[in-house]
Parts: structure tokens; C-alpha cells; sequence
């Protein structure tokens, strides 16, 4: 009797249904990329998988806009169900910003040597010497 081998690692059945639906949509690269990654990560799709989205960015390689196009895809195409839990903001406009240019510009006018306290003498004053 010819001996078998197991196949070793993990693995999960691909349908036919879902290789023509991935061929028909004409994914770029980054897009194959991300949604090897994401079917990595939750091959059985029977639960919620949290992920950082910068972290996937880094392993597909992509960048912030084409992960974006991708995920909207995926969901176009019912491939993922994408749940947004929020997400992080800086203010790159905000009031630190306004502070940190005052603080370089109050620092460029001591080196121009321009002095806020200059003492203005009136007319008036500089004839009253004479």
C-alpha cells in the first residue's frame, strides 16, 4: 500500500465561486496583497478579527489611500464585512501648530536684532531737549 503524506500546516478550502468573483474584479496587486493578508488573518470568517490598519498597511506594503480603495472594494464585492471602530486624529492645523511658528518667528526677529521694546520719543519730546 502506497503511504500518504499529510499535508503540515494550516490551510482552508477556496471556492470556485470566490476565485471567479476575485478574477472578475480585476484586483491590482497591492489589492491581491491586502486581501491575502486579511484572508490570512480570518481564513473561516466565522468571527470579528481586530487589526490595526496601519499594521496591514506595512505587511501588504501599500499605502494609506490604496488600503482604503481596497477595503471599499472588498465590501463591494461582499467579500469582507468591514466594521469601523473609530478611529485617530492629530490636528496638524491646530493650536500647538500656531505656536510652535510664533515661537520660530518671535526667534528669527532677536536674531534680526529687532527689539519689541524700542522706545518710541515723540516730536514734541526730542524739542523739549533743545
Amino acid at each position: 500500500m502506497p503511504q500518504t503524506k499529510k499535508i503540515q500546516g494550516k490551510f482552508y478550502p477556496l471556492t470556485s465561486e470566490v476565485t471567479a468573483k476575485l478574477r472578475q474584479a480585476k484586483l491590482t496587486a497591492a489589492e491581491w496583497r491586502i486581501w491575502s493578508y486579511l484572508v490570512e488573518v480570518d481564513p473561516w470568517g466565522d468571527r470579528y478579527q481586530d487589526l490595526n490598519s496601519l499594521n496591514v498597511m506595512s505587511k501588504c506594503d501599500c499605502s494609506k489611500a490604496t488600503f482604503y480603495r481596497a477595503i471599499a472594494k472588498f465590501q463591494r464585492l461582499s467579500l469582507f464585512d468591514i466594521q469601523d471602530k473609530g478611529f485617530s486624529i492629530r490636528n496638524l492645523t491646530g493650536a500647538s501648530t500656531i505656536k510652535s511658528v510664533d515661537e520660530k518667528t518671535n526667534a528669527q526677529r532677536l536674531r534680526k536684532g529687532y527689539r519689541k521694546t524700542a522706545k518710541v520719543v515723540s516730536k514734541m519730546r526730542l524739542n523739549s531737549q533743545k
